[in-house]
């Protein structure tokens, strides 16, 4: 395990959202573009981290020219590279100063700004704070230390089709259980269409 820099960051300093990729088991379709309550999944998240500079690595399709325009746009290397890859790519247009940074799946359109700042407020010491909701580690919904990910980045080396998993396995990571009812609808992931049913009629019951 790397061994984490002192100091305990007390904000979040930017967000990179991962957008690649087709879903196989939503017929191919690009899952961050899918509407939901008159936005797609990650327009929805972008109204929710509204404020926070936001980097997208991927495709950004299905969210307005006025969101693309408050974003910075970022692919990774090779596209469809996987999901280490693609924080690298966005972690290379993180602003010098960036302490925190939260890393979030384009596909959870209930997330708020008050998720990741309770993962803020229990990071401490640690290097990485991931929820854990329903006994899953979400790693995708995650806030880290800016200065440890680049750490842990140069040492896992190449990040073709590299875990978030063996990312964070080589830092101080800080779990937080989830139970809370609204906690645990912020954390839904569209994966499949009963997936994107079920987001439906709860954005339908408010």
């Amino acid at each position: 395990m790397l061994r984490h820099q002192p100091g305990l960051p007390h904000s979040l300093g930017g967000v990179i959202v991962l957008a690649g990729g087709k879903s196989s088991r939503l017929g191919g379709l690009h899952k961050p573009a899918l509407p939901l309550a008159g936005q797609s999944l990650l327009g929805h998240l972008l109204t929710a981290l509204d404020g926070l500079p936001t980097i997208i690595v991927g495709l950004s399709d299905g969210i307005s020219d006025e969101q693309i325009a408050r974003v910075t746009l970022a692919r990774e290397d090779p596209p469809g590279g996987g999901p280490v890859a693609a924080i690298a790519a966005g972690a290379r247009h993180l602003a010098p100063d960036t302490e925190l940074v939260a890393i979030v799946a384009a596909d959870m359109p209930f997330l708020t700004r008050g998720h990741f700042d309770r993962l803020v407020g229990v990071l401490g010491d640690h290097d990485v704070a991931v929820p854990v909701a329903r006994d899953r580690q979400q790693w995708l919904a995650s806030v880290w230390k800016v200065a440890a990910l680049r750490r842990a980045l140069i040492v896992i080396g190449d990040p073709l089709n590299q875990s978030v998993r063996n990312l964070a396995a080589l830092l101080d990571v800080r779990f937080l259980g989830i139970t809370d009812a609204d906690e645990l609808r912020q954390l839904l992931d569209i994966d499949t269409p009963d997936d994107l049913n079920n987001a439906r009629r709860m954005s339908d019951d408010g």
